[in-house]
């Protein structure tokens, strides 16, 4: 169950960068608001479409359980977790997507911020001293619902909350940026490398072009002296 949520939430992190700034990178949005749809609009539409998709992944979830046989408060509970873990991760790359100027960077950062979460998670699991992590990550919230096992209310409502968080951060954000920017402004440049250019004008020149490095007087004066008239000069 573990590994679903896992791959659920990489997986709505990834369309959630998609559907948002990888539309705005192709120039699709530009095509939309050219009429009556503005900015916000649209992000209530990509917004809307994947808490749709996270309520009908839970749902089928906790309706599968339930069909098993298995406890309903437990089933209800799971599905909890994973409609709080789906969405905390898609308005994270929601909210990534307002933050940057293009779809890798976002999705770089909110992978970024997902390996982190697994990190702390496994943290609070091996160290005691840690323990309290668990509560700052959605991993470590599921576990400590423990469906089928304590069925603890707590923690799953502290999972909701932590969905909210970057979905209301992505709005806000979304409210102060233009189409095709980002909050984070990012160059696209850098310094140019010149360590190759120089170690070739170091380099010793070839024999055919030492000639041409010869003073100009090597140059000009003749291979052999021209003699000198000492009789008298013809009148002109």
């Amino acid at each position: 169950m573990e590994n679903d949520r896992d791959f659920q939430a990489s997986g709505t992190l990834l369309v959630a960068t998609r559907i948002t700034r990888g539309e705005e990178d192709t120039g699709r949005w530009d095509l939309l608001l050219g009429g009556r749809a503005r900015m916000l609009d649209l992000f209530a539409r990509a917004a809307g479409t994947l808490a749709l998709a996270a309520v009908l992944i839970a749902t089928g979830v906790a309706a599968g359980l339930v069909v098993t046989g298995t406890d309903s408060t437990g089933a209800l509970l799971h599905g909890l977790c994973v409609f709080g873990t789906t969405m905390a991760f898609a308005n994270l790359g929601l909210f990534t997507a307002q933050l940057l100027p293009s779809r890798s960077a976002a999705t770089g950062l909110a992978s970024a911020v997902l390996g982190a979460a697994l990190l702390l998670r496994m943290l609070a699991d091996g160290v005691t001293a840690l323990a309290w992590a668990a509560w700052l990550t959605p991993f470590g919230l599921a576990a400590r619902t423990a469906p089928y096992a304590d069925n603890r209310v707590e923690p799953a409502l502290v999972l909701l909350s932590l969905a909210v968080a970057p979905g209301a951060a992505a709005l806000l954000a979304a409210r102060h940026r233009d189409l095709g920017g980002g909050l984070i402004v990012l160059t696209s440049t850098r310094a140019a490398r010149m360590r190759l250019s120089y170690s070739m004008s170091s380099r010793r020149a070839p024999a055919h072009q030492a000639g041409s490095a010869r003073s100009p007087r090597s140059r000009t004066s003749p291979r052999f002296p021209t003699p000198h008239r000492t009789g008298p000069q013809p009148p002109y």
